[in-house]
Parts: structure tokens; C-alpha cells; sequence
């Protein structure tokens, strides 16, 4: 009685259970996916690297070397 409470307690469902919610199952998964790729670290990489700010940043210069190298800024309508 006392292996199958070891076993149980240890070795068995609850514990398996218990350690599959608890590093690898739906809490740490969740918890990691939100944390690493989720909305939260997916919204800050696309506002830091390719969203409003740098999108902003890098239309900016893309604009001013069009228009640096072009020589008018009214040569996107053709005159």
C-alpha cells in the first residue's frame, strides 16, 4: 500500500499530471507562448522593429533618400 501511494504520490498520474501542468503543459505553454511569441513580446517586436515607430522611422529615410536622389519631392506625381 505504501509503493502504491509512492507511486502515486511521485511516479504516478497525479504527480505526471501535476509536473506536465506545471512545466510543460497548458499554464507554462500559455504562459511561455504570451511571454516569448505571444500577443505581448509579438506586439512589441512589431512596434520595435517593423511596426509604427521604425515603419515610421525607416519610410522617413527611405522617403528622404528618394527624394535626395531624385532631386524634387514632387517626383512621385511625375513633375
Amino acid at each position: 500500500m505504501l509503493f502504491m501511494w509512492d507511486l502515486m504520490h511521485f511516479g504516478g498520474t497525479r504527480a505526471f499530471v501535476w509536473n506536465l501542468m506545471h512545466f510543460s503543459g497548458a499554464r507554462a505553454f500559455g504562459w511561455n507562448l504570451m511571454h516569448f511569441s505571444g500577443a505581448r513580446a509579438f506586439g512589441w517586436n512589431l512596434m520595435h522593429f517593423s511596426g509604427a515607430r521604425a515603419f515610421g522611422w525607416n519610410l522617413f529615410a527611405f522617403m528622404w533618400n528618394f527624394f535626395y536622389l531624385c532631386g524634387t519631392p514632387c517626383c512621385l506625381c511625375g513633375t
